[in-house]
């Protein structure tokens, strides 16, 4: 009897030429795919980086290394930021709805056609008005009332903060902040020298105090809240310094004097130069209003700057989610998140190409942050002239303050330190105390362009942030 196996024994292929070139063909293939892969993933987004870093100028090259490779060099206690307090939301809450009243009446249309700024420029140049004029003043302020008390029960708050009135996200039913703000420092500044004209110097300097008060902020707040903080602050220090020569009520200047000394640290900021400063500013409103956003100072800024994209493109969506259905602004955050999804043009939000930018997030996200950085350059300056103006209103009024005591008139700032100056200001385009014409009796910085015209040439930014001329002030 035969006997067979169970199975049949599997003999192992034998190589042929066939073969051979099969699996050469895909060692070839693989090869390929994982070059393409290097260059796709390594090479082209190296290439991409440094194509971007070429755009720009050595100086912006240096500063985006920085900004992308190390710690962002923030004071660590610039990243709290506390949420405002139940007391100030809801006086923002009544300066909205007294505000959208006024515009509802056409008065900020009146206004606007009243041409405040003229008016205030015919004020600080000494310009005669006559009473007849001075009176559609006061009638066009009195339809301001409501509007105004309610920004000066706003600004008076101890916890108040400009960037209240720049919030992230603006809803249909709220009024323009920067708008409410600039309007509303005009009309107290024309309140201010209003009142002193009627010999009320109690009002003429609370209403001057509270558009300086609108000007507080944080050092860490965004560009346009800086703009808008030291356009307040330099109106209305010029309304303050042209106020203290005409009070003679000691009381009052007492009061105003140790005002300026506890707002100077709140109003007084010459931080626009600081890289990045925006990107955490951002950052922080977005903290504020509780959204998860992490602010690390040890952070490089474009880190945060990729959490801040990420916030713009989700944060509509992430209030409404969490806002109850009875909530008075639910709705119209409804309607925005709506009219915004159905948009063709956020689909191409920043955020989304950084979300889906892959291997190349690095080279995307140094042009975004490049794009991003605001013309502070054009705004430092201004900055700067606004910490002037500061000065002279703390120095016109401890001046006046020193005549009434002593009874003589100071001709350098150093004798009203210390006791009515902690330290003699210094200007911040020289670095030297302020200078003081005798022939043209005025005190004055050298200005933007920091050169001496000895006060006969007057700044005008008018001309161009950066334009010749000096800042000056009368000074007896």
């Amino acid at each position: 009897m035969e006997f067979r196996w169970p199975f049949r024994p599997v003999n192992p292929p034998i190589a042929t030429g066939k073969t051979s070139r099969g699996r050469k063909v895909l060692t070839r293939i693989a090869t390929v795919l994982l070059l393409f892969l290097v260059l796709f993933t390594v090479v082209l987004p190296y290439g991409c980086r440094i194509w971007v870093r070429n755009l720009m100028k050595p100086e912006q090259a240096k500063l985006m290394e920085g900004l992308t490779r190390e710690p962002s060099g923030f004071p660590p206690a610039w990243a709290d930021a506390p949420s405002f307090s139940p007391d100030v939301i809801e006086a923002a809450a009544g300066t909205t709805v007294e505000w959208k009243a006024a515009e509802k009446a056409g008065f900020w249309a009146q206004v606007e056609a009243a041409g405040l700024d003229r008016i205030i420029g015919r004020i600080w140049s000494g310009g005669a008005m006559p009473g007849d004029e001075w009176t559609s003043v006061s009638r066009l302020l009195g339809g301001a009332q409501a509007a105004v008390d309610a920004v000066a029960k706003l600004v008076a708050k101890p916890e108040y903060d400009l960037a209240i009135l720049d919030p992230p996200l603006v809803l249909p039913d709220k009024p323009d902040g920067r708008t409410v703000a600039q309007t509303a420092v005009r009309i107290f500044v024309l309140r201010a020298h209003l009142a002193m004209r009627e010999e009320r110097p109690d009002a003429a300097f609370g209403a001057a105090m509270s558009a300086l008060r609108l000007g507080r902020r944080h050092p860490a707040s965004t560009f346009m809240v800086h703009v808008l903080g030291a356009g307040a602050v330099r109106t209305a220090s010029r309304s303050v310094a042209a106020l203290a020569p005409c009070c003679g009520d000691r009381e009052v200047l007492g009061t105003v004097l140790t005002d300026l000394r506890d707002l100077s640290p709140l109003v007084r900021h010459t931080v626009l130069l600081i890289p990045g400063l925006d990107v955490l500013g951002r950052a922080r409103n977005y903290r504020r209003e509780g959204y998860p956003i992490r602010i690390d100072v040890s952070m490089p800024v474009a880190d945060i700057f990729g959490q801040v994209l990420r916030a713009d493109s989700r944060f509509a969506e992430w209030k409404l989610d969490r806002m109850q259905p009875g909530d008075p602004q639910w709705l119209a955050c409804q309607q925005y998140v709506r009219s915004h999804s159905d948009r063709p043009e956020d689909k191409y939000h920043p955020g989304h190409w950084l979300k889906y930018s892959g291997p190349y997030r690095a080279p995307v996200s140094e042009f975004l942050l490049a794009l991003s950085f605001p013309p502070v350059e054009d705004f430092a300056d201004g900055e700067l002239e606004a910490a002037v103006r500061f000065d002279f209103a703390h120095i016109a009024v401890a001046a006046r303050c020193h005549e009434l005591r002593e009874g003589r008139a100071v001709t350098e700032t150093r004798e009203l330190v210390p006791r009515y100056i902690a330290e003699e200001p210094r200007d911040p385009f020289w670095g030297t105390p302020y200078r003081r014409d005798a022939a043209t009796k005025r005190l004055y910085s050298v200005g933007p362009d920091r050169r001496d015209d000895h006060a006969a040439i007057e700044y005008d930014p008018t001309n161009g942030t950066a334009s010749a001329g000096d800042i000056w002030m009368a000074w007896r």
